[in-house]
């Protein structure tokens, strides 16, 4: 059995209250971090796995509040969010969750390379 996110926060705001010093007050910094964030946009491409147990990479567009648009890229590997994603068409709304990642490599000639992307977690139709 999986907690949710919220029972997942309210159970370390629990153990940040047992373990605290008495007398001290908690404050934000004594909050966990966490690495969980959502984006809602249009789905601008996907590629299924070239392999059997490689994740789907796709990007999503999101509109700032400008006006102008970001577009992110993400890796999915959960079965549900993969048949979610793959259901809908280029264009669809999707509400994605999940966590950034970041990876690195060395690229021969110009030294390390990076990579920031959304592991996707849960993908939902926005409809």
């Amino acid at each position: 059995m999986t907690m949710t996110s919220s029972k997942k926060a309210a159970a370390a705001q629990s153990l940040a209250t047992r373990t605290a010093v008495p007398g001290r007050h908690l404050t934000s910094d004594d909050a966990p971090d966490t690495n969980e964030c959502a984006v809602t946009g249009r789905l601008v491409s996907c590629a299924p796995p070239a392999r059997d147990g490689q994740p789907v990479r796709m990007r999503i567009a999101v509109r700032q509040a400008d006006g102008h648009r970001e577009v992110v890229d993400c890796e999915v590997s959960r079965p549900a969010a993969i048949r979610t994603i793959l259901a809908a068409g280029e264009g669809t709304r999707l509400r994605l969750v999940g966590a950034v990642r970041k990876r690195f490599w060395r690229t021969p000639g110009s030294g390390l390379a990076s990579r920031t992307y959304l592991e996707v977690h849960r993908a939902a139709r926005i409809r």
